[in-house]
């Protein structure tokens, strides 16, 4: 989906708790789509496990739920259910039938893992453009309303001065 066509089917408050993203998660969402940048270019350990991404790691830190995570704020869902990532944990274990420990890495060989590495790797490009534009528009909408309340004063102080020099 387009970032501006999701933008603007966004509601207002996803859009605040969006912008809201602490600096610390938008540090682990930089590492992540690091990570999957390694990932879609087949280099690393081509993992995809909750330990391997730093958004699970500091979002489940704090209470093992994913209410933190800016993918669970953008899907409204738990477990990156939507996203490619889900796409690539049925794929490796449909296609390639990897269970237990092997199953949180994927065949680097494979076309189909490297397509949704690319599919992961871009949904998350997407969503630190998305947390962006809306810390962007909270901004603006936070200092229209500040100036506004200011020319609201500045109409209310003539008005008091006029009724004084009458």
């Amino acid at each position: 989906m387009k970032i501006e066509s999701r933008m603007k089917s966004m509601t207002w408050e996803k859009k605040v708790a969006l912008a809201a993203t602490e600096k610390d998660i938008m540090e682990a969402l930089d590492h992540s789509i690091e990570h999957w940048k390694e990932n879609k270019n087949g280099k690393g350990e081509c993992s995809f496990s909750a330990s391997s991404c730093e958004l699970c790691t500091y979002c489940l830190g704090f209470d093992n739920e994913c209410k933190r995570c800016p993918i669970f704020i953008l899907m409204d869902m738990n477990g990156c259910d939507k996203t490619p990532w889900r796409s690539m944990e049925k794929h490796v274990t449909g296609k390639h039938g990897k269970e237990g420990l092997d199953f949180r890495t994927f065949n680097r060989k494979c076309p189909t893992c490297l397509k949704i590495a690319v599919k992961e790797y871009d949904f998350l490009v997407e969503l630190r453009e998305i947390i962006k534009l809306a810390k962007t528009e909270i901004r603006k909408k936070a200092a229209h309303k500040r100036l506004v309340e200011k020319e609201r004063l500045q109409r209310v102080r003539v008005a008091a001065l006029k009724r004084e020099a009458k």
